[in-house]
């Protein structure tokens, strides 16, 4: 603390000294990350007072070295009474239902300066550019191929094939989930109008390869990344929200890109169904998100709990199904522990309501159940199911998208499939990327749960999700 009242200079000047010493990265990427992000862990410490929860909170997730502190109780006051509306009360015989489709595809992490041929031994976190001389096209004995390698992130031609195939092989979907992350990791040297660029460029590319896509913000969309302010700090995250609503407001109209303009998040109803998604900036509830450190917690940044709240009670009144869209994973380890608290309140409140929700961030296929009481977790009490999509960069396995079914009058999730590419498949570099089916959910689980899953078109509820984590 007494080091950044000098200044941000020094703090610079450590904060390259310790990447040297503790990465194999590069002068290139240290010097790059360290002068974008030192600034904002500056102001934050000049201003933060030592033994506050923020304070324990920044040395939680920054410096790894503290644990977390109790979370900071607030009970929410919900202003109606728990109802039994919604379409999880209704029974349908399974030749009842119709059955939809749903495309949820999560952090493409497009690279526009990928380039066939460069070197994927890099020293940088991702690779497949010309840094220097050595990484240029017929320099390096580690040529990249032209639709990606797992030591960088996805080419445009990987990102081409995915929404291809989708309209080829999914020309019905109902709509499509993309939960965020458009910008390439390459940290040290995005911008802002980079950053628009590419988010101009991608959503260009799903308008002309899908319906109806539902977007949520993710933390690499912002420059510097992850630092999204909260409207009582400042309006520096504008241009991102600006940018963002501008291209969501040909899916979800000018009231709700009015609400994505000013915070990130909008609410919208379908337009072929009972149905509203909800779109959260999760953002206001990251770790690594170091703005929110610069004075005491607020519980509810933004009032974004309190709005979705009213969403929640609107939807309930009128039966509404709903659907929650985010980036990071309520829950996650990468979320505040208090915001996940507050959070899972909300979900408990509206379990009726919300019939899933959908986040992306982790680059992992998993999920997440919701529980009413955590101490003693059964199928009784699980009460939401998050579904958390992989990711299409290949940093972290294998280009990946989902696809549900789903009862298109209750929108109850009837199945989860996992589509991937193989990069292992010798024709994927030569003939591009073969997509394919890697598992049905339900064909996966649904006999070792107990009771097994017999009925076709039952839903996966958060009971059966409770199953499969004790079969």
């Amino acid at each position: 603390k007494a080091m950044v009242k000098t200044g941000d200079a020094a703090l610079v000047m450590l904060g390259k000294k310790l990447c040297k010493i503790s990465s194999s990265y590069d002068e290139e990427f240290c010097t790059g990350i360290v002068e974008r992000e030192a600034p904002s862990i500056a102001s934050i410490i000049r201003t933060m007072k030592v033994g506050s929860d923020s304070c324990i909170h920044f040395c939680m997730s920054f410096l790894g070295v503290c644990d977390a502190p109790k979370i900071d109780e607030w009970n929410i006051d919900f202003t109606t009474q728990k109802c039994c509306h919604g379409a999880k009360d209704k029974i349908l015989k399974d030749e009842d239902r119709d059955i939809i489709q749903i495309v949820h595809f999560s952090d493409i992490h497009v690279d526009p300066l990928y380039e066939q041929g460069a070197n994927t031994k890099c020293d940088k976190p991702t690779c497949c550019r010309s840094y220097t001389e050595n990484d240029k096209p017929g320099k390096t004995k580690h040529p990249a191929g032209p639709f990606g390698d797992h030591a960088c992130d996805s080419p445009i031609s990987l990102e081409k094939s995915m929404y291809e195939f989708i309209q080829k092989e999914f020309p019905q979907a109902a709509f499509s989930l993309f939960t965020g992350d458009i910008v390439d990791h390459g940290l040290w040297n995005t911008s802002k109008s980079y950053n628009e660029d590419l988010i101009q460029r991608s959503y260009e590319m799903m308008t002309e390869n899908l319906n109806i896509v539902y977007g949520t913000t993710g933390n690499h969309e912002v420059h510097p990344p992850n630092i999204f302010e909260p409207v009582s700090i400042g309006n520096e995250t504008q241009w991102v929200y600006d940018s963002l609503s501008r291209a969501w407001s040909r899916w979800i109209g000018n009231s709700s890109m009015v609400e994505a303009r000013a915070v990130g998040a909008y609410s919208t109803r379908y337009p072929k169904g009972n149905l509203r998604i909800i779109s959260l900036n999760t953002n206001m509830y990251y770790r690594l998100n170091f703005i929110l450190y610069q004075k005491a917690f607020e519980k509810d940044p933004n009032g974004q709990f309190e709005w979705l709240i009213k969403e929640l009670d609107a939807a309930e009144t009128i039966g509404e199904s709903v659907y929650i869209i985010g980036h990071m994973p309520m829950g996650d380890a990468d979320a505040l522990p208090d915001g996940s608290n507050y959070f899972d309140q909300i979900v408990n409140r509206y379990s009726k309501t919300i019939k899933a929700m959908f986040f992306g961030h982790t680059h992992l296929d998993h999920f997440e159940i919701s529980y009413s009481d955590y101490t003693e977790r059964t199928h009784d009490n699980a009460v939401a199911i998050s579904y958390i999509c992989p990711s299409l960069t290949p940093t972290a396995g294998m280009p990946s998208f989902r696809v549900y079914d789903v009862d298109a009058e209750t929108f109850e999730v009837i199945d989860a499939k996992t589509y991937i590419a193989d990069m292992d498949d010798q024709s994927f570099q030569t003939s591009g990327p073969t997509w394919k089916q890697y598992y049905s959910a339900k064909e996966a689980y649904s006999e070792i749960v107990n009771p097994p899953l017999t009925e076709p078109k039952a839903e996966l509820s958060p009971a059966f999700w409770h199953n499969v984590t004790v079969a």
